[in-house]
């Protein structure tokens, strides 16, 4: 399966169904697949649910948090401390089966105070290679095991 994006392209090997290359199609070409959803979304990558610790941490604040929604451009944290709209920081998040945590950084692009969704979104800057293709991998086992 190929997508083409431009320069990169993002296929998965149908062995192993691990990302081999990588696009920015990922969003609605794999991930898509398992939300169960028609709704065209206006975002740059799909988001994958899930629920994962992570670290989250800021000049003003550092605190344990939990992962709600994932994608390759970035992630929506639950907290009930939030920074403000683009403040840098710094996200450990404790991806299954990792011995150690996945270090992102990024800015607060939202926050939402809602009482049962109160947290912020993060917006991943200079995400390395080999760190987006974790995250790819991880969304792409995470959507087929659902869709199974």
């Amino acid at each position: 399966m190929n997508h083409g994006c431009g320069p990169a392209h993002l296929y998965v090997d149908r062995l192993d169904r691990r990302l081999v290359g990588f696009g920015r199609t990922l969003a609605y070409t794999l991930v898509g697949r398992g939300e169960g959803t028609n709704d065209v979304e206006k975002r740059k990558s799909h988001r994958v649910r899930v629920n994962l610790a992570a670290r989250y941490r800021s000049l003003s604040v550092s605190l344990d948090c939990e992962v709600c929604n994932l994608s390759t451009d970035g992630l929506f944290l639950r907290a009930e401390f939030l920074d403000s709209a683009g403040t840098i920081a710094h996200v450990d998040l404790d991806l299954p089966g990792n011995e150690s945590p996945v270090k992102i950084s990024g800015e607060v692009v939202r926050t939402d105070d809602k009482p049962l969704s109160c947290g912020m979104g993060i917006r991943f800057h200079d995400l390395r290679l080999p760190t987006r293709l974790q995250l790819a991998n991880y969304m792409l086992e995470r959507t087929s095991t659902a869709v199974q």
